[in-house]
């Protein structure tokens, strides 16, 4: 596992991963905010309206979608900048040693979860649009659609990049560190994924324990695809192709991040099919990954021995 023993050897000790993710997560919070707290000051000025919150509403509201859409991908952008620049300055190592251990990235890997999983998602919905049919409202608007679409392309990928970083690269690799057990390898990332989206709008309008239920699966899946590709690239397709599709064409009434999408649930209230189709997305990929790239299941009980 090239990917977890990259986490070994000279300025990796325990104590500078803990350093490292406290930095890290602490400068992408306080500069990620930079960007809100200073439109929030200008909106001030320019008002005379002091100590008054913006909330995500109120930036729909006085800013272009594709404004809006730049300032919520900002804090992202900042943090895997932050991210990447502490793992090269305290651990010496450069920026594909935490995506697999290797010397560059696998982009055919990417491409390829990225290609099948949208293939998959739009299967999947064009079904909802035959049974689902008075559910879903058709809003295309060519002009906004096609507008943000180049925005979209660039920053999805790079916020689904920061998050894989973090979790399933760092994390992973920093737990490897304090624990050879595989099974905490894969769980405890996968947990703290779920909690780092317990603030989205979607937790609080359908219920924490269903909504942490399913991010929990969802990061179960792509941390077993990373242990078994060893590597991120195959989880960072999947999770930019899941986030892409659904920002460009089915949105629904309390996303985290809204967006003009060309269809919109009206009730996107989660169900038992929520989590079967995770399921059923991971087993038909797992299938097709392990014969493409000859995987093997990870031995989740098992023990890291590197040296």
């Amino acid at each position: 596992m090239k990917h977890l023993q990259a986490a070994f050897g000279r300025h990796n000790d325990a104590g500078m991963y803990v350093a490292v993710l406290v930095l890290g997560i602490v400068g992408w919070l306080v500069l990620g905010s930079i960007p809100i707290v200073a439109l929030t000051i200008g909106k001030e000025l320019m008002t005379g309206d002091e100590g008054s919150s913006i909330s995500v509403g109120i930036l729909q509201q006085i800013m272009s979608p594709n404004g809006f859409i730049t300032l919520m991908f900002s804090s992202f952008v900042i943090g895997l900048i932050v991210l990447v620049l502490l793992v090269r300055l305290m651990h010496r190592r450069g920026f594909s040693s935490v995506v697999n251990g290797r010397e560059k990235v696998r982009w055919s890997h990417f491409f390829t979860a990225f290609g099948l999983y949208f293939l998959l998602m739009a299967l999947f919905h064009g079904i909802m649009l035959l049974v689902d049919r008075d559910n879903i409202l058709f809003q295309f608007d060519a002009r906004a659609f096609f507008s943000m679409l180049p925005l979209l392309l660039v920053l999805v990928p790079l916020q689904t990049l920061f998050e894989e970083y973090l979790f399933r690269g760092y994390l992973m690799q920093a737990v490897s560190v304090w624990s050879r057990r595989v099974w905490r390898v894969w769980i405890v990332p996968a947990i703290a994924f779920a909690l780092a989206h317990s603030a989205n709008p979607e937790v609080g309008a359908y219920g924490f324990f269903m909504m942490m239920s399913q991010y929990l699966l969802l990061a179960l899946i792509f941390g077993l695809f990373t242990l078994a590709d060893d590597g991120l690239e195959v989880s960072w397709g999947m999770h930019t192709a899941n986030n892409l599709f659904l920002l460009l064409f089915f949105t629904e009434p309390h996303s985290a991040m809204p967006t003009p999408a060309v269809w919109c649930y009206k009730d996107a209230s989660p169900s038992l099919l929520d989590s079967l189709e995770i399921v059923l997305f991971g087993v038909v990929l797992w299938l097709v990954f392990r014969r493409i790239y000859q995987w093997k299941r990870p031995v989740l009980g098992g023990k890291l021995n590197f040296f």
